[in-house]
């Protein structure tokens, strides 16, 4: 203090169900699981570590949709997965919120017209993505292989998607993803087929569908 140097200690306050009050000026002796039940490995992320608790939370795989079976041990008959909400989608409310969706199984916002930019090629729906202000937002980005199929439902069909959904013009057609194809990544990239839910390396210089997504599963 006014260069000269201080030493001292700092107040330890033991923490408890009963006494869970942190006051200025002292620091927790006990581990803050005693006062959190929520504090545990099983809640918190694979490498990460919160309050000297490491995490043991893997990502989990969702169900792919498909209810029919056609034989013992098949996805209809297994239906392995993380089920999806029961209110899978919520559209926003009032004025230009209605124009998005939310995906209550990702946490990511879709534009709810599928159709909103037209065909394009991939570097111009990039470009598009990257520009647009929509629904209030203008974070906007191309989904990934991944996100986009993330969408999909296959126990339908054209579209793969599921029942009731809210969105609107969805094409039975293919949808360009930010995912450039590992074999020849400077001239193609990955496409979703929403008609029959395949994925497939396309021309960039093709012209396909755009489906704007933003937030981050």
């Amino acid at each position: 203090m006014d260069g000269a140097e201080v030493t001292g200690s700092i107040l330890t306050r033991t923490l408890s169900p009963a006494n869970d009050v942190m006051l200025q000026g002292y620091y927790n002796a006990t581990n803050l699981t005693l006062i959190d039940s929520d504090l545990t490995a099983t809640n918190i992320r694979s490498g990460v570590t919160v309050f000297g608790v490491g995490g043991a939370l893997y990502a989990r795989l969702p169900k792919s949709g498909q209810t029919s079976s056609y034989r013992t041990g098949d996805d209809g008959d297994l239906e392995v997965g993380v089920p999806p909400p029961i209110s899978r989608f919520t559209v926003g409310v009032g004025g230009a919120a209605t124009n998005v969706v939310t995906d209550n199984l990702t946490g990511l916002m879709w534009c709810r017209d599928a159709n909103l930019a037209g065909l394009k090629t991939w570097n111009d729906a990039v470009d598009y993505c990257n520009a647009l202000n929509h629904g209030g937002y203008d974070d906007w980005r191309l989904p990934n292989v991944v996100e986009l199929s993330s969408l999909l439902d296959f126990q339908q069909n054209s579209p793969v998607l599921p029942a009731g959904h809210p969105f609107l013009n969805v094409q039975s057609s293919t949808y360009w993803t930010s995912t450039s194809y590992s074999s020849d990544p400077t001239f193609s990239a990955l496409v979703v087929s929403v008609g029959v839910g395949t994925s497939s390396a396309n021309a960039k210089t093709a012209t396909r569908y755009v489906w704007p997504v933003r937030g981050r599963p």
